[in-house]
């Protein structure tokens, strides 16, 4: 397992998204995750202040939070360099990603390289070879 450097934000995101594949769909799970993990004392005296309605505290206890807007640009930064792309098509198209880029991080052959099964095939009939492009790739 890779070892990251969770002293850093970048390398707090790059945790989450590395070990917990959920993240990489939700900015707001990301961000949940971050502060639960890294800055949960911060996140408590937040709340503490929030609650006993002291404002000045409970803004500077804020501040002591990372942003969930650094938290989204450094997911952003990651998928700009091709890495940790989400799980999701929907969400990864929503965020501008080539679908061929997508498919081959996710594990799948590009789309013009598949073809569509027969009408008596299935894609879940253990009997049907699996496309040659998926050996047989030149990179």
């Amino acid at each position: 397992m890779k070892k990251i450097n969770t002293k850093t934000l970048t390398g707090q995101v790059e945790y989450f998204l590395l070990n917990e594949s959920m993240t990489r769909d939700s900015d707001v799970l990301l961000t949940m995750r971050v502060w639960r993990r890294f800055y949960s004392q911060n996140l408590v005296r937040f709340a503490t202040n929030v609650l006993d309605l002291n404002d000045s505290e409970a803004v500077c206890n804020l501040r002591a939070l990372a942003s969930q807007d650094s938290i989204k640009r450094i997911r952003a930064a990651f998928n700009a360099r091709g890495r940790y792309y989400p799980r999701s098509w929907v969400v990864a198209e929503r965020r501008g990603i080539r679908e061929d880029k997508w498919r081959t991080s996710s594990g799948y052959p590009i789309k013009n390289k598949t073809r569509e099964p027969a009408r008596e095939e299935s894609y879940m009939d253990p009997k049907r070879p699996p496309p040659a492009s998926l050996f047989n790739s030149k990179r």
